[in-house]
C-alpha cells in the first residue's frame, strides 16, 4: 500500500501545495522510504530505505529524525 500525504500553505500571496507519496516497489516485502514534508521552513526531504539491505527501513527513519532535529534545533547542534 502507497502512503502518502499533502499540504498547502500561503504566503506573500503565493500559494505552495506540496505533496509525497511512497510505495514498496516490485518484490519488496515493506516500504522502508521515508519522507518528510514541512512547509513552514521550506523543506522537502526522501529518505531511501537502501533496496531492501539489512535494516534499510531504519537507516532512513534516523537520516528522517536527524534531518528534523537539525532543522528544528540548529543551535543545540552547533554547540555540541
Amino acid at each position: 500500500m502507497a502512503e502518502s500525504t499533502a499540504k498547502s500553505r500561503n504566503t506573500s500571496g503565493m500559494r505552495l501545495h506540496a505533496g509525497a507519496a511512497t510505495e514498496k516497489g516490485l518484490g519488496r516485502e515493506r516500504n522502508e522510504d521515508v519522507y518528510v514534508l514541512h512547509l513552514a521552513q521550506g523543506l522537502f526531504a526522501v529518505c531511501d530505505g537502501m533496496g531492501g539491505a539489512t535494516a534499510g527501513d531504519v537507516a532512513s527513519r534516523i537520516a528522517a529524525a536527524t534531518i528534523l532535529r537539525e532543522v528544528q534545533q540548529p543551535e543545540a547542534a552547533d554547540s555540541a
